[in-house]
């Protein structure tokens, strides 16, 4: 595949981006979240397994976060986190294996414009492989979006019959110490 191919399909990812973090903007000023919590309210395992799904990608972060503390006041942390790991777990499962084939087209023609490839290719191996990771997981067990740590945990080649599992605990100890945290504040 030529080079002005990969432009065009980075740039259209560019554009889905953009336009994500405007509806996700857009949902929050309609006030979706207030609303999305008033209607699970008795509902509490399917809010959480919701808000934990949303609380994975960049667009959505921010309000899944608020809905998570806001269920967590009215719940166990403990409950949240498990099923909120659990919603997003299988987001990340779906994300990884939708976007797997465009990921490796983006990096394999990133790999053929410039000096990246060598760079790409060093994560391969030994130390880096384990550094991308362990910064992957780090990356997903925080409230930043977990798209980079995605990429980081697909530059590390690891097993993928691993992932489910990490990703779990990853997600479920980030998810705990956020509503642990927001109920003692």
């Amino acid at each position: 595949m030529n080079r002005h191919y990969y432009i065009r399909h980075l740039l259209r990812d560019a554009f889905i981006v953009l336009a994500s973090i405007v509806m996700a903007i857009f949902l929050v000023n309609l006030g979706v979240i207030e609303s999305f919590i008033e209607a699970t309210e008795g509902y509490k395992i399917l809010s959480a397994f919701l808000a934990g799904a949303f609380f994975t990608s960049v667009f959505t972060v921010a309000p899944a976060g608020v809905a998570l503390v806001a269920i967590g006041n009215s719940s166990p942390p403990i409950f949240v986190a498990f099923f909120g790991a659990i919603g997003a777990t299988l987001l990340d499962l779906m994300i990884i294996a939708f976007v797997r084939k465009d990921i490796t087209q983006d990096l394999d023609g990133l790999k053929r414009m410039t000096f990246k490839h060598h760079l790409i290719k060093a994560f391969h191996f030994g130390f880096m492989k384990w550094a991308a990771f362990v910064a992957g997981i780090f990356l997903i067990a925080t409230p930043l979006p977990d798209e980079p740590g995605l990429v980081l945990i697909g530059l590390s080649k690891i097993n993928p019959k691993f992932l489910p599992l990490v990703f779990f605990i990853s997600h479920f100890l980030g998810i705990l110490a956020i509503v642990s945290i927001a109920s003692v504040i």
